[in-house]
């Protein structure tokens, strides 16, 4: 049974050689592998299960967990109605008619195991508008997993990169569609699977930059955009772009442009 407000997470740890029987919810669900190896029987597929995947099970659909052998899982499940995402149902019902597994991206997989975590937060500690924080997690969760779905379709790639090339390039792909948020050298090379030092030479090899450099110069390059086709403050520039501090914006523009951003949009000045 469903609270309320229409979401409930649930964790399993599962002991060698455990099975669930064959079931179906009334309600649609997304299981989370933490842990383990295993496979989920579901709609007459076999589906190989590993750490970080995701699978998207409809409502009333039969589906059955099994543990590999010497390998148990830990899964965490959300359970929640349809009725509380009418944007993204929608696309949800559309999605989940022809995909069931959603191997994430290494940002994905990231930012859904923190999404997991504040929304057990949010289920077990109750704050105030603990019901609205959850909504707001699932609606982000749904999203994401519906746009890497259809930008793998777009691309026709596989969802998990196999060289050290490739996996920089993810990253780098990512850092260029969410410049605006923190990004750091050991967070990208620890998400693509390289040391530091390997992650900042196959960067300046793509590049001709280092990992800060071209961080940078997609900020500036997105603040000469703002200058040229608003007239936002320098200062609201600055912050929108991703520089937490004014000085270091300042640097980066004049590096680039030789000058100064209100002389660049208005010479005259």
């Amino acid at each position: 049974m469903l609270p309320k407000h229409g979401i409930l997470i649930k964790s399993h740890e599962h002991q060698t050689g455990f099975q669930t029987k064959l079931h179906a919810h009334k309600i649609p669900s997304l299981v989370y592998i933490v842990s383990g190896q295993g496979a989920c029987r579901l709609k007459q597929l076999t589906l190989k299960l590993k750490a970080n995947t995701i699978v998207l099970i409809p409502a009333n659909t039969q589906h059955q967990l099994i543990d590999e052998p010497g390998h148990p899982m830990t899964v965490f499940v959300v359970y929640f109605a349809e009725t509380l995402c009418p944007e993204i149902m929608p696309v949800w019902v559309k999605i989940t008619k022809t995909i069931q597994l959603v191997e994430p991206s290494p940002y994905l997989s990231r930012d859904f195991r923190r999404w997991l975590r504040e929304m057990l937060f949010e289920q077990n500690s109750k704050p105030p508008y603990y019901e609205s924080a959850l909504k707001t997690l699932l609606t982000t969760m749904l999203l994401r997993i519906a746009r890497q779905l259809a930008k793998l379709k777009q691309q026709a790639m596989q969802i998990i990169d196999k060289t050290s090339d490739d996996r920089v390039r993810s990253v780098l792909e990512y850092v260029a569609g969410y410049y605006y948020r923190p990004q750091s050298l050991p967070e990208a090379a620890k998400l693509a699977q390289l040391s530091q030092r390997r992650l900042s030479s196959i960067v300046r090899k793509l590049t001709g930059m280092s990992f800060v450099e071209h961080i940078q110069g997609i900020r500036i390059q997105k603040a000469t955009e703002l200058l040229k086709s608003t007239t936002m403050p320098v200062t609201a520039i600055a912050f929108e772009v991703g520089f937490e501090d004014l000085s270091t914006f300042y640097r980066s523009f004049h590096k680039l442009h030789k000058t100064a951003p209100a002389k660049f949009r208005n010479p005259s000045v």
